[in-house]
C-alpha cells in the first residue's frame, strides 16, 4: 500500500469527514503525550508548574483543534502557541542525553510530527486540498508510534538518493517516502520493522473510521535502547552544516 493510494481515496471524500476520522485517531495519542511530558519533566528536573501547564493544554487540545477546524470559536494565537509548545517540549527534549537513551524518546519525535501536522490542519495552515496528502503520511507515522518504532523517521530523509524528495513538488514525489523507508530498512538492517510499519499502516487505513485505544506498555518509559537514532541525527546535522 502506497501513500498515493490513500491520498487518492481521501481526495474523493468530504474533507470534514476525513478530519473527523483523523481527530479520533489523534485522541488515542493523548495518554502517551501526557505521560511523556511527565516522564521527561522528571528526567530533566523541569519546573512542576510549567509541566502542569503543558498537561492542561494537552487535555484541552482535541477540543480546541476541533473547534478551530470548524470555525466554532475564534482561533487565539496564544492558545495555538501553547499547543505548539507542548508538542515542542516532547520533540526537543527527546534529544536530551537524560532522555534519549529511553525507548519513548524516538516515539516522542515521531508523535510530535503527527501532532504538529494536525495542529496545522486545524488552524488552516494546510488547505483542504492538501489534507489528503498530509493525512496519508500521518497514517504511516501513526503506525510507527503504535509500534514503538525506535527510530526518528525524520532522520531517514538523508537516505534518499540525490534528486529525490518526499516534499510534494508534484504528485509523484509522495511515494518517495516508501523508497526512503526501504533504503533505511536495508542500511540499518531493520527490514522487519519496515514491513511491520507497512502492515500496521494498512490496518489503520482499513479501520480509519473506527479507531481503537492505543494500549502501550509501561516498559517504554524505563526500557533503554541503543541510541542509533540520535547518532543518525547528529551525523546528519554535522553533514548539513559542513556543506
Amino acid at each position: 500500500m502506497k501513500c498515493s493510494e490513500i491520498r487518492n481515496e481521501l481526495e474523493k471524500q468530504n474533507p470534514d469527514e476525513v478530519w473527523n476520522n483523523l481527530i479520533k485517531w489523534i485522541e488515542t495519542l493523548i495518554p502517551f503525550w501526557r505521560q511523556a511530558v511527565i516522564s521527561i519533566s522528571e528526567h530533566i528536573d523541569f519546573d512542576a508548574k510549567k509541566r502542569d501547564k503543558h498537561l492542561l493544554v494537552i487535555d484541552n487540545s482535541i477540543s480546541l483543534m476541533n473547534n478551530w477546524r470548524f470555525d466554532e470559536i475564534k482561533m487565539v494565537k496564544a492558545r495555538r502557541n501553547e499547543i505548539d509548545s507542548a508538542i515542542s517540549f516532547i520533540r526537543n527534549n527527546a534529544l536530551n542525553k537524560k532522555v534519549s537513551k529511553f525507548l519513548f524518546a524516538p516515539i516522542c519525535r515521531n508523535l510530535a510530527g503527527i501532532l504538529r501536522h494536525t495542529l496545522y490542519l486545524s488552524t488552516k495552515g494546510y488547505s483542504d486540498k492538501q489534507l489528503p496528502t498530509v493525512i496519508s503520511r500521518s497514517i504511516f507515522a501513526l503506525a510507527e508510534v503504535y509500534l514503538c518504532f525506535p527510530f526518528d523517521e525524520d532522520n531517514f530523509i538523508f537516505f534518499l538518493p540525490k534528486g529525490k524528495s518526499i516534499h510534494t513538488k508534484d504528485k509523484n514525489d509522495l511515494d518517495n517516502y516508501h523508497l526512503m523507508l526501504d533504503i533505511a530498512g536495508k542500511k540499518l538492517n531493520i527490514e522487519d520493522f519496515i514491513e511491520a510499519i507497512n502492515n500496521k499502516s494498512r490496518q489503520i487505513w482499513e479501520n480509519f473510521e473506527s479507531p481503537k485505544d492505543w494500549r502501550f506498555s509501561n516498559k517504554i518509559w524505563t526500557t533503554e535502547i541503543e541510541n542509533i537514532s540520535n547518532e543518525i541525527y547528529y551525523k546528519n546535522l554535522k553533514q548539513f552544516h559542513s556543506k
